[in-house]
């Protein structure tokens, strides 16, 4: 009798999930967020997929022929593959042990023809002409950064101010003192979670921009912080929807609920704005909405909406990694590393 109970509460429970989460995901269908999407025809075409074997992989940059990815399990790892995945080249970038440098918190670079193998910690950043090259040391002048951009003679980065407990941008020449814009991020709630976001460089218009995570708003500016403009992703997110708590004992604040992030993950190529959105248009229905990671596309220079287009997602995973190069579009999800085709012509000049 005990067992038959027990089974009949079990098979009750299972139904009375099912129902509740197919209710819950028809109401997340319904809710609207005020936006449509423009969808872009024919935009994008898988060319290769590589296993990775791990989740610790994101993209160093990319080039006209080649994926360089580094590992943040192994710091000064690299590796190098083609288009079509069919081959990785493992290299490494190292410095010499007498040098105190913050491995647990360095991350490679790539501008130019250069690597760069930089942590806010302590702080450093060196400079690789190539990979398993000896490093050249570039003088931060003790600039600590959480965010970094790192230039032929200068880097731009975003530090902690902690008098005023708020991110901040700044910009510096390496070996001279910094330049700060405190001003440029706009504070709502709080001084570091409302202003925390993803800083980007764009090569073609040689401009920097700022990607707020947990609202619309959008900042470009010359890397000399200056000349800035403001614009909005398609949704309606103006303010941030994060709830954030004290903790006294830690000297450190806190979500006290999950947050709302409008701006998963971005980058910027060829005068292009590429953003994963974390947010469904009021058009989208159905598997697509929720099987897919949407990318919204803007123009650097005005931020005026290109577009949109639609990566799968894998094994349940968005996307947790990109970067775009003219034609190519390079994707990490999980343990894996998507290479597709990009047919984004019609956008050149709109």
């Amino acid at each position: 009798m005990k067992t038959g109970m027990k089974i009949f509460w079990t098979l009750f429970t299972g139904i009375l999930s099912v129902a509740f989460l197919l209710q819950y995901a028809s109401h997340r269908e319904r809710t609207p967020n005020g936006f449509t999407r423009t969808v872009l025809k024919k935009n994008i075409e898988p060319l290769a997929i590589k296993n990775l074997g791990t989740r610790s992989c994101y993209i160093i940059g990319i080039s006209v022929d080649r994926v360089y990815l580094g590992d943040h399990s192994q710091s000064g790892r690299i590796l190098e593959l083609s288009y079509n995945v069919d081959k990785v080249d493992t290299s490494w970038l190292s410095l010499s042990d007498s040098i105190r440098f913050g491995w647990g918190a360095a991350t490679i670079y790539k501008h130019g023809d250069r690597f760069y193998l930089a942590e806010g910690v302590t702080p450093n950043i060196f400079a690789f002409s190539q990979a398993d090259k000896k490093g050249i040391a570039l003088s931060s002048k003790q600039c600590h950064f959480n965010l970094i951009i790192p230039l032929d003679s200068m880097f731009v980065f975003r530090t902690y101010d902690t008098i005023m407990h708020r991110n901040y941008l700044a910009v510096a020449r390496y070996g001279q003192e910094a330049i700060s814009r405190p001003t440029l991020l706009k504070d709502q709630q709080d001084g570091v979670f409302s202003t925390d976001g993803m800083l980007l460089f764009d090569s073609l218009t040689e401009r920097l921009i700022y990607v707020y995570y947990y609202r619309n708003q959008l900042i470009s500016f010359d890397k000399n912080l200056k000349n800035e403009l403001y614009g909005k992703t398609i949704d309606t997110i103006t303010h941030s929807k994060i709830e954030i708590h004290a903790v006294k004992s830690e000297h450190s604040i806190k979500f006290s609920a999950p947050p709302l992030k409008v701006n998963k993950r971005a980058c910027a190529s060829n005068g292009m704005l590429f953003v994963y959105s974390g947010l469904r248009g009021d058009n989208e229905k159905g598997k697509l909405a929720f099987n897919s990671s949407p990318i919204d596309i803007y123009r650097v220079n005005d931020f005026k909406y290109l577009g949109s287009f639609y990566v799968p997602n894998y094994d349940g995973n968005g996307i947790g990694d990109m970067a775009v190069w003219n034609d190519k579009l390079v994707a990490l999800r999980g343990r894996e590393m998507s290479v597709y085709n990009l047919h984004l012509s019609p956008l050149i000049g709109r």
